[in-house]
């Protein structure tokens, strides 16, 4: 095994790949070009750190580090308006 190589680290790669196909998901429904990749993957990354998470008596990590409940507001569907000029 070669130390602090991501290729053989099996947790690691199941999050990149949750990652990667949760963004092309999200280009794909929207018929977004992919030059959005990166925003994809940071809304991805985002989402992932408020969900649902197995932390016994909290919801969510936000709860679990401040107390609170999870404030969904300002969520907004992953869309990108093109501007014709």
């Amino acid at each position: 095994m070669t130390p602090h190589n991501p290729q053989q680290n099996g947790a690691a790669e199941r999050k990149r790949k949750s990652i990667l196909g949760v963004a092309w998901v999200m280009l794909s429904d929207q018929g977004l070009p992919l030059h959005l990749w990166v925003e994809a993957c940071n809304t991805t990354i985002y989402l992932h750190n408020k969900i649902l998470h197995q932390i016994p008596g909290m919801e969510t990590l936000e709860g679990a580090f401040y107390g609170k409940r999870l404030d969904v507001g300002h969520f907004r569907i992953f869309v990108h308006r093109y501007i014709s000029m």
